[in-house]
């Protein structure tokens, strides 16, 4: 008798708490105030359309009428607010969160036509995305004025209570094959890389980073500091993990910011660069790859400043407001080339390899050069990219030196007979290694092993035939280049080339007698 006195209460109970939702929820379609409205298309939201209009706590709402009744307007407007209630509430205590921010909200039927983020001010979704729910992350985004990042991610995961197992991220962790997912890269990109498992397993590793980490520091302390490698190895500890996270690539990665685009669908910025892809997986074969070419950009960026700067040598870059944009393009068809302006370049890469990123990256660096002097720009930017900073395919010209040396092979007497066989790969001297197959190749050596001085820079179009040097190749070039560096400064060199200084000017000799120089040089050294 009293399991079912007890029975009919649940069952009472249960009913008075659905009629009073059912009120809750009709008295709160009542209470909205809906208009229609016309929203001309402005600077914020390129497009124009009717729509239902409601304003709510400081935010008006807009519903594309082609996509929307009034009453799925009102109903999809409720659940946004319930949405914007949660992220007011869980962000109150925060200094940086704007309490009393205005802002519209706008739905548009379809919204590749316009870009799904216009301003501060401004919020624009699609349609799809509130269907899906996946609004809320761009949502919070916009509200807490953050930059779309995994740091953000993690924060609106903890927002929004999103669940999270450490026993489940422990044991996917164990996966040797997993451990990438530490450098906390975006969750977006990572989807289009990997299957269902592995995107929600990452959601819940940054849920549960973020989680464990506000919880120990506070929500506040957490938004004000990127993620760090000390950060992270305290997490792991925490949720009771024999990880460590050990890459070194999470201080360049957690600089980047995502953008939502509906040209690109890689659309990152970090400072004043900006990587652009339309067709990523054709681009990069998986999300590491694309996360180890960002970061050596960066670490190479970073090098060739320092190295310039060093050298008193001036560069576009160096201002502030420069704007470097890179463009992937992954087609073999063409070749990767720099367009550079006064205060901005654009990297174009069809072969995406590292040492055609420090190449072009840079004569981002150089600027625009006078037409006669593009030859050197050539030649510096080979100096920089295989004699300082990088070693492109070593390993193959070790083989080469070390299988071939009884061939006869002009190019590989050449490189012997200066530095010998060498014993292991850190051992070869890539600058010999370009001047021995330029000598071989003046030489008359038909049988070079390697085919990229074959084509003068005026057949590759960086200098016209008439111009100064407009004969010599890239590695011709920069061997010029390397001479003259070695035999006056950096400084001279790169001053020389970036203004209308003449060679006699600034190295005291003409061109011509420069270049003899350099060439009865080259025949001392291997004669």
């Amino acid at each position: 008798m009293k399991k079912r006195t007890i029975w009919w209460i649940a069952v009472f109970a249960l009913c008075i708490i659905t009629v009073i939702g059912i009120v809750t929820l009709r008295n709160s379609k009542e209470a909205v105030t809906v208009q229609e409205k016309y929203h001309e298309r402005d600077a914020a939201c390129d497009a124009s359309f009717m729509m239902w209009s409601m304003e709510r706590d400081g935010i008006e709402y807009g519903f594309d009428q082609k996509g929307f009744t009034k009453e799925e307007a009102i109903s999809y407007m409720l659940e946004v607010e319930e949405s914007v209630t949660t992220i007011r509430t869980q962000m109150k205590d925060v200094d940086s969160f704007p309490q009393d921010m205005e802002m519209q909200i706008l739905v548009l039927n379809d919204a590749s036509t316009v870009a799904l983020v216009g301003s501060e001010e401004v919020f624009i979704l699609g349609k799809a995305e509130l269907e899906t729910g996946e609004y809320r992350f761009p949502l919070f985004l916009g509200i807490c004025q953050l930059p779309e990042n995994s740091h953000s991610f993690g924060a609106y995961e903890y927002v929004f209570g999103i669940d999270y197992s450490n026993d489940e991220i422990k044991e996917y962790l164990s996966g040797e094959e997993n451990l990438p997912v530490l450098n906390l890269f975006y969750p977006r990109l990572f989807e289009k890389y990997s299957d269902k498992k592995d995107a929600e397993m990452f959601a819940q590793i940054l849920a549960s980073f973020a989680t464990e980490t506000i919880q120990e520091t506070g929500l506040e302390h957490y938004l004000r500091e990127p993620a760090t490698e000390k950060a992270v190895n305290d997490w792991l500890r925490k949720i009771g993990s024999d990880i460590q996270y050990v890459d070194g690539s999470l201080d360049c990665m957690n600089q980047l910011e995502f953008h939502r685009d509906n040209t690109y669908d890689l659309n990152i910025t970090c400072g004043n660069v900006t990587y652009l892809s339309k067709n990523l997986k054709s681009a990069f074969d998986s999300v590491s790859e694309l996360e180890d070419m960002i970061v050596w950009e960066i670490k190479t960026r970073d090098a060739l400043e320092r190295y310039l700067k060093e050298n008193n040598a001036s560069s576009p870059m160096f201002d502030p407001a420069f704007r470097l944009t890179y463009d992937f393009v992954a087609d073999t068809s063409g070749m990767s080339f720099t367009y550079s302006k006064d205060n901005s370049a654009e990297i174009c890469f069809y072969r995406i390899f590292k040492e055609a990123l420090t190449h072009e990256l840079a004569h981002a660096f150089v600027g625009t050069v006078n037409p006669d002097k593009r030859w050197m720009n050539e030649g510096v930017a080979e100096f920089l990219s295989m004699a300082v900073f990088s070693r492109p395919s070593k390993d193959a010209y070790y083989n080469d030196i070390r299988n071939y040396v009884d061939t006869g092979s002009l190019y590989i007497d050449n490189y012997v007979k200066i530095e010998g066989i060498p014993e292991n790969i850190e051992e070869v001297n890539m600058s010999t290694v370009i001047d021995s197959n330029v000598y071989a190749y003046w030489c008359g050596d038909d049988e070079l092993q390697f085919s990229k001085i074959a084509k003068t820079l005026s057949e590759f179009g960086a200098a016209g035939s008439s111009d100064p040097g407009g004969e010599l190749s890239y590695w011709e070039a920069e061997s010029f280049v390397a001479y003259l560096i070695e035999n006056y400064s950096f400084e001279d060199t790169w001053n020389c080339m970036t203004s209308d200084l003449s060679f006699e000017e600034v190295y005291g000799k003409p061109y011509n007698l420069l270049k003899k120089d350099w060439m009865l040089n080259m025949r001392k050294k291997f004669s």
